[in-house]
């Protein structure tokens, strides 16, 4: 038994000194893995921190473009780039986001041109006329967004659309429907033409109204509008010769059978300085 025990003993003891080299030999190589990766690790660091204070990598300037509406100014305030910042830290997806917070912009596009440029490209929106709701007026874009409220010292040149918004929900179809109709009143050249209105009431069931800057109120209803004002125009004509400072409600919703009716003079409220009432 004492031989047996003494015998394995000598056995792993022989082993052991069999592989104890290429053990050792295999700490030695993972201690000199460390040892490598600890020194690539500090060159990084160094390395970067190095580039962060770079001259060659500090933006010397901010480039914005496609500004009309809004300042390159606000546009720059908005990214909160600070001078002479490094590019490399530059987290471009968050300075268009934060670009976006002006609702004048639609769409930011925030790249770098090494080494020191940062470039800031902007989409604004094309306001194409004012809508009311309730006593508030917003600015309408081509898509039908309403994306901001007019501001009391904010002068606009537009009709204004109302009739829109039942209990404050909006009738999206019908706001659609009036800007293919101001398109269309912006290609006519000649009555009525696109400045000479005021404001345009809408209704799902009976269409539009026309209320112009003279104080003359077409019910033209839906499309098609070119038949409806060719017929129109030459009684205009007439009307203008009988009537030339009467206030008139003309009903043009059937082309076949246009009506005319004197009314009040109008009574525009004015919300704000800047647009046409």
């Amino acid at each position: 038994m004492r031989k047996s025990f003494r015998t394995a003993w000598e056995t792993r003891k022989k082993r052991w000194k069999r592989h104890s080299g290429t053990v050792m030999r295999e700490i030695a190589a993972g201690l000199a893995t460390a040892a490598v990766a600890g020194v690539i690790a500090a060159l990084m660091i160094f390395s970067y921190g190095f580039l962060l204070n770079a001259p060659v990598l500090r933006m010397e300037k901010t480039v914005v473009e496609g500004c009309r509406k809004v300042s390159e100014d606000e546009v720059r305030r908005l990214a909160g780039i600070s001078p002479e910042q490094s590019l490399l830290v530059v987290n471009t997806g968050s300075v268009e986001k934060k670009i976006l917070a002006n609702p004048w912009i639609e769409k930011a596009r925030v790249s770098t041109e090494w080494p020191d440029r940062l470039v800031i490209k902007v989409t604004e929106r094309k306001a194409v006329a004012l809508i009311r709701r309730e006593s508030t007026l917003f600015f309408l874009d081509r898509e039908g967004n309403v994306f901001k409220k007019l501001d009391p010292d904010e002068k606009a040149e537009m009709p204004i659309l109302t009739g829109f918004f039942d209990r404050g929900l909006e009738d999206k179809d019908l706001i659609l429907k009036a800007i293919r109709l101001l398109d269309f009143l912006a290609l006519q050249e000649g009555f009525p033409r696109l400045e000479k209105v005021s404001e345009i009431q809408g209704d799902p069931s009976f269409g539009f109204t026309l209320l112009l800057d003279n104080g003359l109120c077409i019910q033209i209803g839906f499309e098609p509008y070119e038949r409806k004002l060719s017929m129109l125009r030459p009684v205009l004509v007439d009307l203008s010769r009988k009537y030339p400072e009467a206030f008139l409600n003309i009903d043009a919703k059937n082309p076949e059978k246009m009506t005319v009716q004197k009314r009040r003079a109008p009574v525009f409220p004015k919300f704000a300085k800047g647009y046409r009432t």
